[in-house]
């Protein structure tokens, strides 16, 4: 049997108490709620919120606003558009006797366009045909020029298995095929 910890104390899987459901298995584990609420994290470095309709345009957050526009987020404000540091800047709450710096937004977004074709070759490859049409391929090209940058030079293919097992992710989730991208020597 799988383990999870409810409120300090360790329990089997599958767990079932006050409207709450948790299962686990290899790949993910998975909370549902009541209320309208599934959590699923694949027990690395990803993790995928679902919501009941009934909630539509009464949230918001770093995972949008489930308002039915997904042009519109929360980094864009009217004209300007906000990188992920002066966003974060932006929601510090001050505190008495708290000494928090703000990481400098001058050092957030280095340009990393010399990943781009990189990138843009392994997210438009052949076993992505069928989420072209489905996702904005653009956002996960921009996520993985950002990881590539993050990795200082490391040629390890893990700074972009994340992003692109994402956007496989994604796909599916829409009700794409992708098809196999990973290979021997690749994720």
């Amino acid at each position: 049997p799988k383990l999870a910890v409810v409120d300090g104390r360790i329990v089997k899987t599958p767990y079932y108490s006050s409207g709450l459901l948790i299962e686990t298995n290899d790949i993910y584990t998975k909370v549902y709620a009541k209320l309208g609420l599934i959590v699923i994290w694949n027990q690395e470095d990803a993790l995928m919120v679902e919501l009941d309709s009934k909630f539509n345009n009464r949230t918001c957050g770093l995972c949008g606003d489930y308002n039915g526009i997904p042009i519109y987020n929360e980094f864009i404000n009217e004209a300007t558009s906000y990188n992920s540091i002066t966003y974060g800047n932006l929601q510090k709450i001050n505190k008495p006797n708290a000494k928090c710096e703000d990481p400098d937004e001058t050092q957030a977004l280095p340009s990393c366009n010399g990943h781009r074709d990189e990138c843009e070759r392994l997210l438009t490859s052949s076993a992505f045909a069928d989420c072209r049409l489905r996702l904005n391929v653009e956002m996960y090209i921009q996520a993985c020029m950002q990881d590539k940058c993050a990795c200082n030079g490391n040629e390890d293919s893990f700074c972009l298995c994340s992003t692109i097992s994402e956007y496989s992710r994604q796909c599916s989730h829409v009700g794409g095929r992708p098809g196999e991208w990973r290979t021997q020597h690749f994720c």
